[in-house]
């Protein structure tokens, strides 16, 4: 079962931040991870979560992203980060391995778990990454509840997913990401 890092983060000192982000993806790949969404463009769509710079990345296992967030190496980079930017960090357990599409969608703050149909998402050119889990807080804080991260092929299949009756059981807080 894969692992994912979600992050959401406020840069505050953007010279210092850069110096982060420089350090970071070596650190990653160090541990087989790969990013997701890097800061890509965001849109809310459900409740008043603004994010600021959202980062999703995937690890081949829970363990290994633990791994990768207790690194020297990344442990020297978080360092930096949390000199140039405020924000909050959770892991997440994963129900199934990215393709690298082109569209995420991260919800969160559901107070039961997920009740999204896998095969409405994949019908709609979608897949379940991770369903009504609960996140594991690293930083910051998070709202109580579970998450759900689907990732869709485009824009056209999140659109057209976010009209089935499956979408509406969401509830919570959700946005639509960019990804990598």
């Amino acid at each position: 079962m894969p692992g994912y890092v979600i992050a959401d983060v406020t840069v505050t000192d953007p010279e210092t931040y850069a110096d982060y982000r420089a350090l970071t993806p070596g650190s990653i790949a160090a541990f087989d991870g790969r990013f997701l969404v890097r800061g890509g463009e965001h849109e809310v769509i459900a409740g008043g979560w603004q994010p600021g710079r959202l980062v999703l990345l995937e690890f081949e296992s829970p363990a290994r992203a633990a791994a990768w967030y207790d690194s020297p190496a990344y442990v020297e980079a978080r360092a930096i980060r949390q000199r140039a930017s405020t924000g909050h960090m959770v892991h997440l357990e994963g129900d199934g391995a990215a393709t690298g599409g082109g569209l995420y969608l991260i919800h969160r703050g559901a107070s039961a778990e997920s009740d999204i149909d896998a095969d409405s998402v994949a019908a709609h050119g979608g897949q379940v990454l991770s369903s009504g889990r609960a996140p594991a807080v690293k930083e910051g804080s998070w709202p109580d509840g579970r998450m759900t991260v689907l990732e869709f092929d485009d824009r056209a299949a999140a659109e057209a997913w976010r009209e089935s009756a499956d979408a509406g059981r969401l509830g919570g807080e959700a946005v639509l990401v960019e990804g990598a």
